[in-house]
């Protein structure tokens, strides 16, 4: 990797890792003291200057940081971690369903094959097969018993 690549991408880390937290600390500052009040009509307002603040009440606004205390560099990092392996999780279930359902194809592709072999193999007197030669031989009756026991077993556990 060239100089110049190495820091134009340590520079976008750093960018990234400063807007992050320009995010968190402009969070927290936008969570000041909220008020409510009912005007002389009857009508709820909320705001940050209410007319008469003794016939307010404070309203406590949430922002995952106490609005009396700023937050620190750690409580960031560890936001910023908890996000990053929110992300890495989501990932990881998606490439799980991803590989799970290609399960489900090929299991369902396989319980085509073991039924079709299975019928041939019950419905057929002979069945020939190509040898590690290349050359055809016939099923004795002790092999077709014993991969039909298998197809049978095959699809039972796995065909439904």
């Amino acid at each position: 990797m060239e100089l110049g690549t190495t820091m134009k991408t340590y520079r976008s880390a750093v960018l990234a890792a400063a807007l992050l937290s320009f995010c968190f600390v402009s969070a927290a500052e936008a969570a000041g003291k909220y008020y409510k009040w009912t005007d002389s009509a009857g009508v709820v307002h909320y705001g940050e200057n209410p007319p008469d603040p003794s016939k307010a009440q404070k309203v406590s606004v949430s922002t995952g940081v106490p609005s009396d205390q700023p937050a620190t560099e750690e409580d960031l990092e560890k936001k910023q971690a908890k996000l990053m392996g929110d992300a890495a999780a989501d990932k990881e279930k998606k490439e799980e369903k991803v590989e799970s359902e290609e399960n489900a194809k090929i299991v369902k592709e396989n319980c085509e094959i073991y039924k079709q072999n299975l019928s041939a193999l019950k419905n057929s007197p002979r069945i020939r097969e190509k040898d590690a030669k290349g050359e055809y031989r016939y099923l004795t009756e002790e092999e077709k018993a014993e991969r039909t026991k298998g197809a049978e077993t095959y699809i039972q556990e796995n065909c439904k």
